[in-house]
């Protein structure tokens, strides 16, 4: 949905794109969100075992459930936080 590509792809193409120009220089990227992340479990991030788009993924808002929007901004909260521990170096805490 828009705010997933808005608020998540984005920000995770923007980081991917900035990642080998920053390890050669020593540099870092700092990401901000908020703690609306506390409000999902992700368990709508991660594809079901029928193999099918996971529901975050979804456009159709029959498909979606009721207070939608709020999920999906907590959703692409608690991704941002997922992909910056991915890419997390050994070193830092």
């Amino acid at each position: 949905d828009l705010a997933f590509t808005v608020n998540y792809l984005s920000h995770v193409l923007l980081t991917e794109k900035l990642l080998d120009n920053l390890s050669n220089t020593n540099g870092r990227i700092v990401h901000l969100t908020s703690t609306f992340h506390y409000k999902v479990d992700g368990k709508e991030l991660l594809p079901p075992l029928d193999g099918s788009d996971p529901i975050a993924l979804r456009v159709e808002p029959e498909e979606q459930g009721p207070k939608h929007v709020a999920r999906s901004y907590a959703n692409t909260k608690l991704a941002q936080i997922w992909h910056s521990r991915s890419i997390q170096a050994p070193n830092c805490k």
